[in-house]
């Protein structure tokens, strides 16, 4: 039985060691999140750290570009276009839980949720 287990536990981490060889540079928070609190928000984050958040309004997209940061399940999102000020504050910092993304207002203590899809 124990056997089994030191042959389990080798395989898996040859498994896991194949996959960072092959993509050293593999990014666990990259992908499609979608807003929680409406319909219409969604958050791409690629693994280059950069972002895309589409925002659709009727028949009219918008799509908002950017370069984010990780670190300590802390994320800052920075925007390429500095016009976006109420947009840019309150999204601007959150923290990560798993595959959920929260940005909160500290000033009228309201929060946007994003989850991984």
């Amino acid at each position: 039985m124990k056997k089994k287990i030191i042959i389990f536990i080798l395989l898996v981490s040859v498994i896991i060691l194949t996959c960072h060889i092959l993509d050293p540079n593999l990014n666990f928070y990259s992908g499609k999140y979608t807003c929680q609190n409406s319909t219409n928000q969604t958050l791409v984050l690629k693994s280059n750290n950069l972002f895309v958040l589409h925002t659709t309004l009727g028949k009219t997209e918008n799509s908002i570009t950017g370069k984010y940061t990780i670190s300590n399940n802390h994320i800052n999102l920075l925007f390429n276009d500095k016009n976006l000020s109420a947009m840019a504050f309150n999204l601007s910092s959150g923290q990560v839980y798993g595959s959920v993304i929260i940005f909160s207002n500290p000033n009228n203590s309201s929060y946007i949720k994003f989850k991984k899809s």
